[in-house]
Formats: C-alpha cells, sequence, structure tokens
C-alpha cells in the first residue's frame, strides 16, 4: 500500500485526498471526522482523528470572527452529525486556539438543537410506550452531550436550551449525575439573567414546561429541606 512497493500506491493516493481536498473545507474535514468515528481506535492511532479536529476547530474559531457565507453560524451546524465524543475534542481544541466563550456556547448549543431535536421539544403529551432500547438510546445521547459541556465560564448557555435538558432528562430518567450538572447550569443561569430574559423564556413555552420543571426542582428542594 505504501511507495515502498509502488509508487503513488493506496498510501499516497489517500494522503494527497486528504490534504489537497477532504481536509480543505470544514464540512469535508467533519465527513472525514464521521467515517473515523466508526474505525476507532485506529483512526486515533493513525493521527487522523486529530488532524481533522484541528482542522475544524482552526476553520470554525475563523469562520466566527472573520464569516464567508450569510447564513448565520452555518459552520455550527454542519457539526450535528458528529459524536459527542467529537464534539468535545473539538470544543477543546477551539478553545486552544483562542475561541470566545460566545463561540464555544454558540458550537454546544448549536449542536445540541440541531443533533437532540427530538429531546429538546419532547410534548407533554409525547408517547410513553417507548421501546426499552428507544429510551435507553435517546437517554445515552443526552447523558454522553451533558458530560462533555463546557464550564459555564467557558460557555455560557441559553437558559432555554438548559431547561429543555433538565425536562428531557426528567422524563427520560437520566443519571443523578446529569440532572446535577443541568440543575447546576440553570441556577447559574438564572442568576446571570435579567427578568426579561425570563419572561421571553416563560412566553415561548406553549407545553408549559418550564414551570414543571421549577415545580419539581422546588419539590425536590422541599422534600430534602423536610428530611434533613
Amino acid at each position: 500500500m505504501t511507495d515502498k512497493y509502488y509508487e503513488g500506491n493506496l498510501a499516497g493516493r489517500s494522503e494527497d485526498f486528504l490534504a489537497q481536498v477532504a481536509l480543505k473545507t470544514l464540512p469535508g474535514a467533519v465527513l472525514v471526522l464521521k467515517s473515523c468515528e466508526s474505525l476507532l481506535p485506529m483512526a486515533e492511532d493513525i493521527g487522523l482523528v486529530q488532524r481533522c479536529v484541528d482542522v475544524i476547530a482552526l476553520k470554525a474559531c475563523n469562520e466566527s470572527n472573520f464569516p464567508t457565507r450569510s447564513q448565520a453560524e452555518w459552520w455550527a451546524f454542519e457539526l450535528a452529525p458528529l459524536s459527542p465524543n467529537s464534539l468535545h475534542k473539538i470544543l477543546a481544541a477551539m478553545k486552544s486556539h483562542g475561541a470566545t466563550p460566545k463561540t464555544l456556547a454558540t458550537t454546544v448549543s448549536t449542536y445540541g438543537k440541531k443533533s437532540m431535536t427530538v429531546l429538546l421539544y419532547l410534548p407533554s403529551n409525547f408517547p410513553t410506550s417507548l421501546s426499552g432500547d428507544t429510551l435507553s438510546h435517546q437517554r445515552g445521547l443526552l447523558e454522553s452531550f451533558v458530560a462533555i459541556l463546557p464550564p459555564d465560564s467557558d460557555a455560557p448557555l441559553h437558559t432555554s436550551l438548559i431547561l429543555c435538558l433538565l425536562y428531557a432528562s426528567n422524563f427520560l430518567s437520566a443519571s443523578n449525575a446529569c440532572h446535577y450538572v443541568l440543575q447546576r447550569r440553570l441556577s447559574h443561569a438564572i442568576i446571570q439573567a435579567t427578568s426579561d430574559n425570563l419572561l421571553a423564556v416563560t412566553q415561548d413555552d406553549p407545553d408549559d414546561r418550564i414551570r414543571r420543571v421549577f415545580s419539581r426542582l422546588i419539590g425536590k428542594e422541599e422534600s430534602e429541606a423536610h428530611s434533613a
């Protein structure tokens, strides 16, 4: 496969394709990284995963600072097909490239809204007869995403997104660790939010999810206080 046996063999051609075509653009690098997810750990061992991550992170930072397209945050939408683990690597690389907290928050929020639409917009009458495998998959997706969220100081998330995630975690009976992270982030977001921000969030809540989330949180706090 290498040039040791034949000039221009598969290894050389693959490298040329990666360098001159696939890793020249952000969408191309995302496509290669997505392919790598089914080839782990080999793809990591040969350094291909890190190459993709570096390209994506650098181009995402450049696009956030100097947009080349009219569509806002198009680069963040491109990351939606990736796994939470891949996103985690990209966020770390973006931070090392000097990405601002706003850029990191945009990346996380857009990824969450695009890749977990079903979880973020669960209506109150969402069918509860889903199979165990489906619920387990959705729970795993949610917990994986929450587990890689950057600290609030690195990526302050919008209150409405955290509330949707928290509602989904309650519905899916996510782990205590997942609940704790989301409740802590919600507390931080509420402290930072203005009354107008909170009013806008509650008005854009046709299924009354926010009131139910707060009711559950308050009820849990009271229960813990009585048992103390």
